[in-house]
């Protein structure tokens, strides 16, 4: 018999075929950040700033600050839970590796409540260190707790008054440093880590290095996260509720 026809030839796709339409690009992270709510939410978007100064790659501890400032002024869980959550969305926008931190540090933890874990900074160590940050006696910082009643409080009002000092001691050491969350929770880690010969003094050093760059209220709560102590109704709860 004879041999089958050849199949059809396949056909040509025109020489000048219509390109694929390329995707679209994906927004860039400030479209993509949650608008603040209202006034009773931090500003965080000012305490991040993408130029000058006091821009920084990883998230400022400023951030915390003026959150735990926002919880501070309320006592209604609802408005807690939607600042946690606030802050939370922002940070997996801007910075998605800090806030495994940051939820540690809104629990006034830093590890897992099974893990064993002491910082191990006593109230003789923190006096000593906002002594030498802000020139307070002891005597001067005992008559302040005596009225003050919070050391974190004692600190931010002993801070505030050396504020000049402060500000020319990192001028004229050419430092600019700006206080970060991955800064704070890996200091907390290096104090808790810290022991043997002259670890008290060492703590007292790491500890005085915080202090002498931080800014606004992130001294009061810097102190208060050091002696375990932060009291801003965040329980592990309110965290897991503002997670979710």
């Amino acid at each position: 018999p004879p041999p089958p026809p050849p199949p059809p030839p396949l056909p040509m796709a025109p020489a000048h075929a219509p390109a694929t339409p390329p995707s679209a690009p994906a927004p860039a992270w400030p479209a993509l950040v949650p608008a603040r709510p209202s006034s009773a939410y931090p500003d965080l978007d000012g305490a991040w700033p993408v130029a000058g100064p006091d821009a920084t790659a990883d998230p400022p501890y400023l951030l915390m600050a003026r959150t735990f400032d926002a919880l501070d002024r309320t006592r209604s869980r609802v408005l807690i839970v939607g600042v946690l959550a606030y802050l939370f969305r922002y940070l997996a926008v801007r910075a998605p590796a800090a806030l495994v931190p940051a939820v540690f540090l809104c629990t006034n933890r830093v590890a897992p409540a099974f893990v064993p874990f002491e910082l191990g900074v006593g109230g003789q160590v923190m006096s000593a260190a906002i002594t030498e940050v802000t020139g307070r006696s002891a005597t001067q910082l005992r008559a302040d707790y005596n009225r003050l009643g919070d050391l974190g409080d004692v600190a931010q009002q002993a801070r505030a008054s050396a504020h000049s000092i402060t500000a020319s001691f990192v001028r004229l050491s050419g430092k600019s440093d700006v206080l970060t969350i991955p800064a704070v929770y890996r200091n907390l880690h290096e104090l808790a880590a810290t022991r043997g010969d002259r670890a008290v003094e060492r703590k007292r050093a790491r500890v005085r290095a915080l202090l002498t760059v931080t800014r606004e209220n992130e001294t009061r709560w810097l102190v208060r996260t050091l002696i375990a102590n932060l009291r801003v109704g965040a329980v592990d709860k309110t965290v897991v509720a503002a997670l979710a």
